[in-house]
């Protein structure tokens, strides 16, 4: 770290991390009762905080690069038994390395006492440096370079934007008034392609990406004086956006996917004590 000024902070980090490897839940052959190892990455980061215009503005950046080794995936293969038989199992696989690198910047503003901004983008360039399945990870695409296709879950920008304005009662307790939304880019859930590509050409699976989306939402609280009670009148979603939050593919037979939330409004009150 280092000391720009008494309202500007300088840094730079290393740090490296894993997720540990197992066993899969099921496990019903030789094949899928072999466990999978862990999911190790390596980050460096460079940023700045910063307190501005007398304490009115916080300004935070930050740009990383993130090294991943021994990807961790879910993957359906297909299995035979000692009869002979064949059937499916998902498995928890290590396949593929790859590199991400991108900034972060947030911002919070406030213009006057009572009315604060917040505002916050993200942009993400993640790609695999390799990724060629071996048998043990996927039958079906085993030697084949599968390096050009997007890494799951890494949306390329996203971004939001608050605004929240306060206002004192006269006997002492405080309305807050809210309306965010916020922004994020596509992104796909598979790491490995459709069953058929009858032109040779390396398409993901249909039905299984997440679509860009924004989101608004908007609430109005009150707080008692005494900071006891307190009450919210809420909404989410008020554009009532329809996306995929996740998928997963089985073959060519048929697909689990999970929906986000419809438009939702609601009344919460509590009590501290």
């Amino acid at each position: 770290e280092y000391d720009w000024s008494d309202d500007i902070m300088l840094y730079a980090q290393y740090a490296t991390g894993f997720v540990a490897g197992g066993f899969s839940e099921t496990c019903g052959s030789v094949l899928s009762c072999q466990p999978y190892d862990s999911e190790e990455n390596d980050n460096i980061e460079i940023g700045m905080k910063s307190e501005l215009l007398d304490g009115r503005m916080r300004l935070n950046l930050a740009a990383f690069f993130t090294q991943y080794e021994s990807l961790q995936r879910s993957q359906v293969v297909t299995i035979f038994d000692a009869a002979g038989n064949q059937f499916q199992e998902t498995l928890a696989v290590n396949d593929g390395d790859s590199d991400a690198y991108g900034f972060e910047m947030e911002m919070t503003y406030l213009p006057i006492e009572n009315l604060r901004f917040d505002i916050n983008v993200g942009y993400l360039d993640h790609e695999y440096d390799e990724f060629t399945p071996t048998e043990q990870t996927s039958d079906q695409w085993a030697g084949v370079d599968l390096s050009g296709l997007d890494v799951p879950f890494s949306p390329e920008w996203n971004a939001g934007v608050s605004a929240t304005y306060f206002m004192d009662l006269a006997n002492g307790s405080v309305l807050t008034f809210n309306v965010a939304a916020h922004y994020q880019d596509e992104m796909e859930t598979q790491p490995y392609p459709a069953d058929a590509q009858p032109d040779g050409v390396l398409r993901p699976k249909k039905f299984t990406q997440v679509e860009d989306r924004t989101l608004v939402d908007a609430y109005i609280g009150w707080e008692s004086p005494e900071q006891m009670w307190n009450a919210t009148i809420y909404g989410k979603n008020l554009a009532d956006e329809t996306w995929r939050q996740s998928a997963n593919a089985v073959a060519g037979l048929w697909n689990f996917t999970r929906f986000a939330p419809p438009r939702e409004y609601g009344v919460r009150v509590g009590v501290n004590f």
